[in-house]
């Protein structure tokens, strides 16, 4: 076990063993001078101080010296950062973009210790397409139009505080795949996390905190789609307290209200807190518990060639509740809360309030 820990790591650092560090201002005045001059696996290192800049990233990561003593910042009209490629963005604040950063498909991303702020669409934002990958971890998301916005993304995200984004802090769309734990989703606009399910949806939300939201904590929408969803959420060790509409709230795809029936998707959950409204009521119980279960299972562990077997006491999840969504009757899906289309938010988006 010990050996292969041991040649993983020599792995990853002989992926950046040849990498080099270009510095902001000290070898380039700007940073868009440095990307030009960098190769994939480079590294921009940025002094202290305050960029002007909208920068593209070619597989090339980017490292501020302290995400509150250096600042990429806008004027809300442009996206700062366009990254494709894989590349680590560390220890920087990214503020007052139209986005603050853009993820190009099939890039793979990690995001972390950063502070995005403030900018008018999405604090990160992505294309429409499955084989892209972010990580995002230790970092304050807060005061965007969207906090993050999934789209078919696959995503871990865990150790972050999306706060007072003015829509959603998370936004899952398409068949998007999310691993969120241990993050806060505090005085969102909208939703804390907003799930609007396609063919095959995937989120765990574990271990979060969801509070203040202005609708719901975690909301979940139907699929435009009749057959073939394979659509899979669970929910464990959340809590939820003094969300406007509800802790969970289950919603249809045109008017994102609560009146109709849920679609048959499969949401896994337990060990959650509720105060203040908790589930909406448009579901089907099917099977409720408050805690998980504990089973004991037989596991096999391998080094070499012995091999020990071992009985460990597990938790099961158990299923919560199948949810009977209807589509609307013409089968036509609304948009959802970033907005209703600029022509249509004073008639549907009034339904919401």
């Amino acid at each position: 076990m010990k050996r292969g820990m041991v040649m993983l790591s020599l792995t990853l650092f002989a992926f950046n063993a040849s990498a080099a560090t270009l510095r902001v201002p000290a070898g380039y005045s700007t940073i868009q001078a440095a990307a030009a001059a960098a190769r994939p696996g480079d590294i921009i290192a940025l002094a202290p101080g305050t960029y002007h800049e909208c920068v593209e990233l070619n597989g090339v990561s980017l490292m501020g010296a302290n995400a509150r003593r250096c600042a990429i910042e806008g004027n809300r009209e442009e996206t700062l950062l366009t990254i494709s490629g894989k590349a680590r963005i560390a220890n920087l604040a990214i503020r007052d973009g139209e986005n603050g950063i853009r993820v190009a498909p099939g890039a793979s991303v990690e995001v972390e210790h950063c502070r995005i702020i403030g900018n008018k669409s999405d604090g990160i934002g992505f294309e429409n397409a499955f084989n892209t990958f972010i990580e995002i971890h230790d970092c304050l998301i807060a005061e965007n139009g969207d906090g993050v916005d999934l789209e078919s993304t696959q995503a871990v995200i865990r150790g972050t505080r999306f706060k007072r984004n003015h829509d959603d802090g998370l936004d899952l769309d398409g068949d998007a795949g999310a691993l969120v734990y241990n993050c806060e989703f505090i005085d969102n606009g909208d939703d804390g996390i907003e799930i609007r399910l396609a063919t095959r949806t995937h989120a765990i939300v574990q271990s979060c905190r969801f509070s203040g939201n202005g609708e719901d904590g975690l909301e979940i929408i139907d699929s435009p789609l009749e057959d073939g969803l394979y659509n899979i959420l669970g929910v464990q060790n959340c809590a939820f307290s003094n969300n406007k509409r509800f802790g969970v709230g289950f919603v249809d795809q045109e008017t994102e209200t609560n009146g109709s029936a849920m679609s048959k998707t499969a949401v896994y959950a337990t060990q959650n807190d509720f105060r203040g409204p908790a589930v909406s009521p448009n579901y089907t119980s099917v099977f409720e518990a408050g805690r998980a279960y504990s089973k004991r299972a037989r596991v096999n562990l391998t080094r070499g060639q012995r091999t020990n077997r071992q009985n460990v006491r597990v938790r099961i999840p158990v299923l919560l509740a199948v949810y009977d969504l209807r589509p609307t009757t013409d089968g036509t899906m609304a948009s959802d809360a970033e907005g209703c289309g600029r022509e249509r938010r004073a008639t549907l988006c009034r339904r919401r309030q």
